[in-house]
């Protein structure tokens, strides 16, 4: 007795369709990886950049500032009432802005920064040259001299170290304001890492789809049908 062979059944397979599908969603997957990545990356150079360089210079150059300042005001201090104190005064704040400038040079980040501290610090100590003598003139018993100093040279070197203290304080607020619009922008990171996510899902469900395609029979025909008689019957071979 044989089989009758009916239609063959055929393992199912996964159409071009769906493979180039799970290669484009493997592709959005590698490469939302790799953007995630890279914005990483740049937000922790932008945030190193501002903590070690961009506040540390501004903060410096702020300090020097307030220091100069108080040299002014003691000067004019000491010229009126001559006494001793508002020297004492100017030696301390004299040392406080030579170390904010100088921290100022180490923290700068590039050349920019490093070319304005050093001007701004220029700036100043010629001032502080012509404060000495203004005191040494005015110690000698020459005040009105040592006034009248005061009122030229020494305004005009004071006026031109606060505009040079004053630029190097702009430059160091355009880089904080750059560093900080920097990391605003790459708050598009957390819409990155949730399309990363969705890239996931969508890989993962059409892996599942792809397992259920694949489970099914074998290649092979599959022999269905009923059995068929290849000999005679006893009843036929009495009528023969």
């Amino acid at each position: 007795m044989a089989f009758a062979s009916g239609p063959p059944v055929r393992k199912k397979r996964p159409d071009f369709a769906v493979l180039a599908g799970a290669g484009l969603v493997l592709l959005l997957l590698v490469a939302a990886v790799a953007g995630a990545t890279l914005s990483i990356v740049s937000l922790s150079r932008d945030q190193a950049e501002l903590q070690d360089h961009n506040v540390p210079f501004a903060v410096a150059i702020a300090t020097a500032a307030l220091n100069a300042k108080g040299i002014a005001n003691d000067e004019r201090g000491f010229l009126i009432s001559g006494d001793p104190e508002f020297l004492e005064e100017i030696d301390q704040r004299l040392l406080s802005a030579r170390t904010a400038f100088s921290e100022a040079t180490i923290t700068a980040k590039d050349d920019v920064q490093r070319a304005a501290a050093s001007e701004a610090h220029a700036g100043f100590e010629r001032w502080i040259w012509a404060l000495q003598r203004q005191v040494k003139l005015f110690q000698s018993g020459d005040r009105q001299g040592a006034t009248k100093a005061a009122l030229g040279r020494g305004r005009a070197l004071r006026k031109d170290y606060e505009t040079s203290l004053a630029e190097a304080q702009d430059v160091g607020a355009r880089a904080i304001e750059s560093r900080r619009n920097s990391l605003a922008s790459s708050g598009w990171i957390f819409v990155l890492v949730a399309c990363l996510l969705l890239v996931v899902a969508a890989g993962i469900g059409i892996a599942l789809w792809l397992i259920r395609l694949l489970e099914g029979p074998d290649d092979s025909v599959e022999a269905v049908g009923a059995p068929i008689a290849v000999f005679p019957s006893p009843a036929r071979r009495s009528r023969g």
